[in-house]
């Protein structure tokens, strides 16, 4: 079986596994279904996975989703705030700690991504103003008589004449 085949043996067990918790099988796939659940404890666990996230949403539509605890939200933004060069830090509960730790790590990132946009900038600069600064920039290859010769070539096709420079070419 190769890689392809899993990938899809997989989106056809899940779309199944979606089918069932939605009650969308007939009797006969619905019993079979039933029957692998009891034969597949990992797939009974990821059907009771999605039956609990399904009451999560239906519970969040109706306006009645779960509380959350305490400093929730700042543990969440301090943990993500953290670099990989540095170790994960578990802040205490406290409130105004919590606060003055994200804001710390915040201004940290915030600083490291100005400096990396400044470089970026200067870096860019340089590269331009060595692209526009070439010494042929600016400059026609063709001579002014070559240039009238061109444009007269192009009048004369234009009036559907044969150019001045003799047979037509194409």
């Amino acid at each position: 079986m190769n890689l392809d085949d899993r990938e899809e043996s997989v989106d056809v067990r899940a779309l199944e596994l979606q089918r069932y918790v939605d009650g969308e099988l007939d009797p006969a796939s619905r019993a079979a279904f039933e029957a692998r659940l009891r034969a597949e404890p990992e797939l009974r666990a990821e059907c009771e996975a999605l039956r609990g996230l399904r009451a999560v949403l239906a519970r969040a539509a109706q306006g009645t989703a779960p509380k959350l605890s305490p400093g929730f939200r700042d543990r969440v933004l301090a943990k993500a705030l953290v670099t990989r060069d540095e170790p994960a830090v578990d802040l205490p509960l406290a409130g105004a700690g919590e606060l003055a730790a994200v804001h710390a790590l915040t201004q940290r990132f915030v600083r490291r991504a100005a400096i990396a946009a400044a470089v970026i900038a200067v870096l860019s600069l340089v590269v331009l103003s060595g692209i526009l600064r070439r010494p042929d920039c600016g400059r026609l290859e063709a001579s002014e008589a070559d240039v009238q010769r061109a444009m007269a070539d192009l009048d004369a096709r234009m009036r559907g004449e044969t150019p001045a420079g003799g047979a037509e070419r194409r």
